[in-house]
Formats: structure tokens, sequence, C-alpha cells
């Protein structure tokens, strides 16, 4: 299912995304030229993220990862993900957790991710966590790779609507997650 999005134009220049059902009253309160954008999901297809059809101990075999390994990830490596509270929080567990790993999946590849990407293996390095830390880099099977977790990490900074939250949940997978 898209739920698609109003893209309102506000007279300070700034834009706000509101779903179409609130479209009244944001153009009445706010006296603003709207236009409505593409689509944006709104809900995830619980087919493809079945968790009946995904093979943890293949996915985790794949990846390198042992049974008994604890393993914490989040999808997509980006600034605003919080990365460098997931870092350090995961630098925490580590002493104490030595076969546990920190699966970091997505966006390393884009060239206009670079310059970030640099910072978190600067902290990854910093922080003295190599050897706990995997690059997935892009993947596409994202129920695959949630499944292979034990817990999944939202340390978003700011999310609109965080949807491997529910991704991961569909999976079974606990989730810890920042109050975004």
């Amino acid at each position: 299912m898209l739920a698609e999005l109003l893209v309102v134009a506000l007279g300070d220049g700034g834009l706000v995304l509101i779903p179409v059902r609130e479209e009244r009253i944001v153009l009445v309160e706010h006296q603003a030229e709207a236009f409505v954008g593409g689509g944006h999901p709104a809900g995830t297809d619980t087919r493809r993220f079945d968790p009946a059809r995904v093979d943890r101990r293949a996915v985790r075999c794949e990846l390198g990862l042992g049974a008994g390994q604890l393993v914490v990830g989040q999808v997509s490596v980006r600034e605003w993900k919080g990365w460098r509270e997931l870092l350090q929080a995961f630098a925490l567990i580590a002493p104490q957790r030595p076969e546990a790993r920190l699966l970091l999946v997505g966006c390393n590849t884009h060239p206009y991710n670079r310059p970030y990407i640099d910072k978190v293996e600067r902290e990854v390095a910093r922080l003295g966590v190599q050897g706990h830390v995997i690059w997935a880099g892009e993947r596409p099977d994202v129920p695959e790779i949630l499944k292979a977790l034990d817990v999944f990490v939202l340390a978003s900074l700011v999310e609109m609507h965080p949807l491997s939250v529910l991704e991961a949940m569909i999976q079974r997978v606990p989730v810890v997650a920042t109050a975004v």
C-alpha cells in the first residue's frame, strides 16, 4: 500500500511532508501552496518479510557468523542514523561479549556517503572494535539480513517513518530504538 504525501511549501521557504488525508488542515492553518509528491511506502510487504521463508542459519553462514555469536545490527549507514552513538554503545558490549559482532549494512558504496563512512571507520578504529564490525555493504536481501540479527538497533537521531523497526519486528527480532 502506498500513501501519497503532500509537500507543503511554507512561507519561509521550508517544506513539510504530510499524509494527503491531512491536506485541508495544513493548508488552512499555514495558508500554503501545496503539490502532491510521488508515493512513500507506508507499510511493509509481510509476504516478503515472512520469517518462515528465511533460513537464519544459511544467512549467518554466508556472513561468516557462527550460531553462538551475538549479532547486533542496523540497516542504512547515513549520518542521521546515529552510528557514532551505536558504535560507542557497542564498544561497551564488545569487551564483555568477545563473540559479539556489529553488522553494518548499506550505503558504504555511494560516493556521496564516503566522507561519512570514513568517519565511521575512524571511529571503529578509535574504539578498538575493528575485529567485531562486519561491513556488509549494499544488500537487496533486507529480510534475510534482519533475520540474521539477534538484536536490531535503530539509533537514529531523526526519522520520519522508520519502516526498518516494523520489518525487524515482523522477522521477530528484538528491537532497541531511540525515541524518534
